[in-house]
């Protein structure tokens, strides 16, 4: 059960200014915001570089290495650690 009385919940996609994407859930009676669910990590995007704003399905396998190895972000190696671990 959910923190609000209501049974039915629905789920849609909210794209924010930085081009990221998380799937908001609410309630369909009362509208009321339940949680964020994370965006499937095949779309998670990068937000800089030559394939800025592009799903990590569609950056070539060699610059996801590169990546892993060279970039200092904890969370964007864990996005791709997580995404070639599925792929």
């Amino acid at each position: 059960m959910n923190s609000c009385s209501c049974v039915e919940l629905i789920e849609y996609p909210v794209v924010f200014k930085n081009g990221i994407t998380h799937i908001r859930v609410e309630c369909v009676e009362c509208k009321k915001f339940i949680k964020w669910k994370p965006q499937p990590v095949n779309l998670f995007k990068l937000w800089f570089g030559i394939y800025k704003g592009v799903p990590l399905q569609n950056v070539p396998y060699d610059y996801l290495n590169w990546l892993l190895n060279n970039h200092s972000n904890k969370k964007l190696i864990g996005k791709i650690n997580k995404y070639l671990s599925e792929n």
